[in-house]
């Protein structure tokens, strides 16, 4: 008697529910929180100055190096994440098919404002996987000691030779987010632009160099201080080669400045 009465007992309860228009309660799962920082989704959107085409042909990154220092999400971001938690460099590289008319498109967040011990470089291209070491090539630096700025430099074996640079876009932001478009056409000239959010202003750098016409690796070399070991995303790198030449410039146009890297 006492199994039966149960089972009509949950009949009722059951058909009561329906009638006043109860509902089971819903568990919500608890996101864990090792970030000590709070993402946010990238700033692309309306005035992008990236490419949206869907029929460009987008080369395949295949990424080396140190892996291990970096997080690759399901969305298709990568992001520095050395546990280690110590004041250190991260490298990884990817090989590319050419220098010369490449079109590379990067979307970067910073949790952090970029100084002497905190700052990005990216490789459009090098002469070696290695990107701490000697070798040949093309970088844009993302801040540095002084001015935080967007550099593109030349690299001889280990010095470096700045070319250009925008004003100083991240001056007093404390997570700048930047999109970044650069090319280079079958001539050597860099043309980069870069917009940081929230702001639609675009800031650009046109210099040529015929130093190098060839370098296989393009990558990313993130230096950084402990607390800021896990605070750098690539929301997006794309590599394509539908590059049209620049016109109306000479090398007579551009001399590099005697600045060396910061």
């Amino acid at each position: 008697m006492v199994y039966k009465y149960t089972i009509a007992t949950s009949v009722m309860i059951f058909m009561l529910c329906i009638l006043c228009g109860c509902s089971q309660p819903v568990y919500e799962d608890k996101q864990t929180t090792e970030d000590t920082e709070k993402d946010e989704t990238s700033g692309n959107g309306e005035g992008s100055i990236q490419d949206e085409d869907d029929d460009i042909a987008y080369e395949m990154l295949q990424w080396e190096g140190e892996l291990n220092k970096y997080r690759f999400e399901d969305d298709g971001s990568i992001r520095l994440y050395d546990e280690s938690a110590k004041a250190g460099t991260a490298v990884i590289t990817s090989r590319i098919s050419s220098l010369r008319k490449t079109c590379w498109l990067i979307s970067v967040r910073m949790s952090f404002n970029p100084s002497a011990n905190n700052y990005v470089r990216f490789y459009l291209g090098a002469s070696d996987s290695d990107l701490n070491g000697s070798l040949n090539g093309y970088f844009i630096q993302l801040g540095g000691s002084k001015e935080d700025r967007l550099y593109l430099y030349r690299q001889d074996g280990e010095e470096v030779t700045l070319l250009d640079a925008t004003g100083e876009i991240m001056k007093g932001d404390s997570s700048p987010e930047l999109e970044i478009k650069a090319e280079c056409d079958s001539n050597g000239t860099f043309s980069i632009s870069t917009s940081i959010a929230p702001y639609p202003e675009i800031h650009s750098i046109v210099f040529q160099d015929v130093t190098y016409q060839e370098a296989p690796y393009c990558g990313i070399r993130c230096t950084y201080t402990a607390s800021n070991s896990k605070k750098v995303r690539f929301y997006s790198v794309k590599v394509h080669h539908e590059v049209d030449d620049y016109e109306n410039l000479t090398p007579e146009e551009f001399e590099p400045s005697p600045q060396t890297a910061f």
